[in-house]
Order: structure tokens, then sequence, then C-alpha cells
């Protein structure tokens, strides 16, 4: 499954990017007896619907002339949403402002904070919290980072 993955990102990401946007994530499941090709993309800008159709019409192409995954599957290409965590160093910066629950690792011990999104210098991530010291993560030691939604 990993190799499938890995494969078709592979094979999708060079489509993605000549269209000006971003390959966020491949992630493959199974519904009842369909296989599905969910494919998550962005652009710094954010993505709109118009751009999702485009690319999931370049996507298929490509899937189909690679002949990649065999037997038939369903295309999804979406924007990742607000409930997905960020992956990538350059979701952070289009997010400055937004409310963030940030896992990260300083040495053997993992950590959590809460707090704004306050910056991103280089690799550098830095968080706000209400009432403390602003937190600076360098991005290879965040484990996982989620917006806190304010519902």
């Amino acid at each position: 499954m990993k190799e499938l993955r890995e494969t078709i990102a592979s094979l999708i990401a060079p489509v993605i990017e000549g269209r000006g946007a971003f390959l966020i994530d491949v992630v493959l499941k199974s519904e009842r007896r369909d296989k599905v090709i969910l494919v998550l993309a962005d652009t710094d800008e954010g993505i709109t619907i118009d751009q999702c159709a485009e690319l999931s019409r370049g996507i298929g192409e490509a899937l189909e002339g690679a002949r990649v995954p065999e037997g038939p599957y369903r295309l999804e290409v979406s924007s990742p949403g607000i409930d997905r965590p960020l992956r990538l160093l350059r979701q952070y910066r289009k997010n400055i402002g937004r409310h963030y629950r940030l896992r990260y690792r300083s040495g053997e011990q993992e950590h959590e904070l809460q707090g704004t999104l306050a910056g991103v210098e280089g690799s550098r991530v830095t968080i706000t919290q209400e009432h403390s010291e602003a937190v600076t993560v360098a991005y290879e030691d965040i484990l996982e980072c989620k917006e806190i939604l304010p519902w």
C-alpha cells in the first residue's frame, strides 16, 4: 500500500505543480468494493473547486496513462480542509494568525502547546501562547499541528 501511494504521488506531483498547486498527501482507502484515491492539494492562496476539477482531469489522465493503479478506482481531489493537520512548511506560512495545538519533540521528550501561529522564519515556527512567552520550534521537530476550531 505504501509503495502504491508513493508511486501515485511521484506520478501526479508534476501534474499538480504544473498547474500552480502543490501536493499535500495521497490517501488510499477502500469503500465497500471501491478503491478510492484521495489527493489533497493546495496553493499558497488557497485552492478553488474549479482548480480541484482541473487537477482531477490531469491526475486522471496521468494515472490512466501509467495504468496505475490496476483495476477500477474512484479519484477524489480536494483541499486538505481545516480538520487535517498541517503537513508542509509552506502551509504554516499561509495560516499565520490562526489558533493551533502543536505537538513537538525536544530531545527525547514530547511537548504540547496551544496558541496562535505567529510566524515562520526559515524552517522555524513560532506559536504565541496566551499569558506566556512565544515558543519557537524547528519544523523537523513538529509531530503534529492541528487547528483549534472556534466551535
